[in-house]
């Protein structure tokens, strides 16, 4: 087996780089504007998700506290029923708004391509078929269409906005019982955040280089399969440059994907670790 080459990504110096915090207001302008309900939604759905994290955290407290008082029978039944009642109703608030989520999740899904296949239309027509706007239209579509981004953006915009709420919970448990543990807690997940940020980094590059092969992959692909050209190819003997313009673009992506799953085994392996110790 022919030994895949490493690449080297880095980003073109030609191209203004946009940050991070500047790309994710875009998308939050952009979501506003088609579906601002949706952010109404996303907040409570974080809340929700909080509150249930933060009972399931502190019933042990509760009951040892209730142990350590020596409460009587009846002021533990009280208390259990209070929070079986307090379960059932963030469980139906959660399955509420789990439906409204999918629901306008759905409709970003449909209305994010339109909207952007109407910038593209307002375009000069000359501008249409130029292959640096077809990259740059890719790029943009590609993330959203195929691995749906904008909406594990915000799907992950919930889960950190519940975990911030429910590691101070967390925290006002385990200081009470060692400020070490909590320290060391800590630092092990920073460092799983770091080589996890290392393998976005780096997926992303990759993702952004890649993408513009891809459509022409496509093309080539596409025009290959298609039978309004098969004639004119078997003509002029066209079958060979195909063919190599193909097996190209598969080589080159072939290599980035194993990039990717390099760095991808690397940052799971590293969190691996981090994960064992914590326990």
């Amino acid at each position: 087996m022919a030994k895949m080459k490493k690449i080297k990504v880095e980003a073109n110096p030609e191209e203004k780089q946009v940050s991070w915090s500047k790309t994710v207001a875009v998308l939050l302008k952009l979501v506003y504007d088609l579906d601002p309900w949706y952010f109404l939604i996303m907040i409570a759905s974080a809340l929700v998700q909080a509150a249930n994290n933060i009972l399931i955290i502190f019933i042990p407290r509760i009951i040892i506290d209730g142990i350590a008082a020596a409460w009587q029978w009846q002021r533990f039944l009280q208390v259990i029923l209070l929070l079986v009642a307090a379960k059932y109703i963030l469980r139906q608030l959660s399955a509420w708004l789990k439906r409204k989520d999918e629901i306008h999740q759905s409709l970003l899904q449909q209305r994010v391509p339109i909207y952007f296949a109407a910038k593209v239309m307002r375009m000069d027509y000359s501008k249409l078929e130029d292959t640096d706007i077809l990259d740059l239209k890719e790029r943009a579509l590609f993330p959203l269409t195929n691995y749906g981004s904008l909406l594990q953006l915000f799907q992950k915009t919930i889960v950190f906005l519940s975990s911030v709420i429910t590691l101070a919970g967390v925290i006002t448990i385990l200081i009470s019982f060692s400020g070490l543990l909590t320290l060391t807690l800590f630092v092990l997940a920073a460092i799983g955040l770091f080589l996890m940020g290392n393998f976005l980094k780096v997926m992303q590059r990759v993702q952004q280089e890649i993408i513009p092969v891809n459509r022409r992959y496509a093309y080539y692909s596409g025009v290959m399969t298609q039978p309004d050209f098969q004639k004119e190819f078997r003509i002029y003997d066209m079958s060979s440059l195909l063919m190599n313009k193909v097996n190209t673009y598969t080589d080159e992506i072939g290599d980035w994907l194993h990039q990717i799953y390099s760095s991808q085994a690397n940052a799971e392996s590293g969190q691996a670790v981090t994960t064992a110790l914590s326990r």
